[in-house]
This record gives structure tokens, C-alpha cells and sequence, in this order.
């Protein structure tokens, strides 16, 4: 069994009053960045705090969802609320997601 699959690292990211918008998001991809060059298969985003995400929040997370599966990993969300999830099905892409209410219950999905 490979232990590095079920070992993982957790992000909260920056925002604005809850907003994550274009200007947090440069901070945010140097950080998704430095986790996949470090060799971390599965990232976890604590979205408790955010009230809403932007489209380049949304594709930023898509990119990287797409680098993480390649190497057999994950990108997960946990904490998110209604109108964050709401924005992903807007824009068509909640199923390349794994959406969990929190961090255990996140972490316990990658055993």
C-alpha cells in the first residue's frame, strides 16, 4: 500500500470579507503550486470562511484538480456552504469536485 495516497496537506485561503476573488487567487496557486512540487497528491481547501468564489477561483481549482488526479490525488473541498457549491454547478463542474462538511469527514475519505 502506498502511504504517500492517504497523506495530505490543508489550505485555507485568503479572502476579502469571505469574497474569493481574482486578487486572492495569485496567492492562492503559489501555494497549490509549492504543495504539488513538494510531492502532496491530496489537497485539502477549508472553505468554512468563504461566502463566495469567482470563476478564476473555480478554473484555477479545475487545473489543479486536473495536475492532483494525474498523479493519483485529490483536490477537497470541506466546510463549503450552499451558494459556494451553487456556483460550481453553475459554471458545470461540481462533479470533478469531492465536496465533504468538514475536515474530518474529508481526511477519512482518502482511507
Amino acid at each position: 500500500m502506498n502511504a504517500q495516497k492517504y497523506t495530505y496537506t490543508i489550505f485555507t485561503p485568503e479572502t476579502n470579507g469571505g469574497e474569493l476573488r481574482f486578487k486572492n487567487i495569485n496567492s492562492f496557486k503559489l501555494k497549490l503550486d509549492k504543495a504539488v512540487e513538494e510531492g502532496h497528491l491530496n489537497i485539502l481547501i477549508n472553505m468554512k470562511n468563504i461566502k463566495s468564489v469567482s470563476i478564476f477561483f473555480i478554473a484555477s481549482s479545475v487545473s489543479y484538480s486536473k495536475k492532483l488526479r494525474e498523479r493519483g490525488g485529490n483536490l477537497i473541498f470541506f466546510g463549503s456552504n450552499d451558494a459556494v457549491k451553487k456556483t460550481f454547478e453553475q459554471y458545470k463542474v461540481i462533479g470533478i469536485f469531492k465536496f465533504f462538511e468538514n475536515k474530518e469527514t474529508a481526511t477519512e475519505s482518502l482511507k
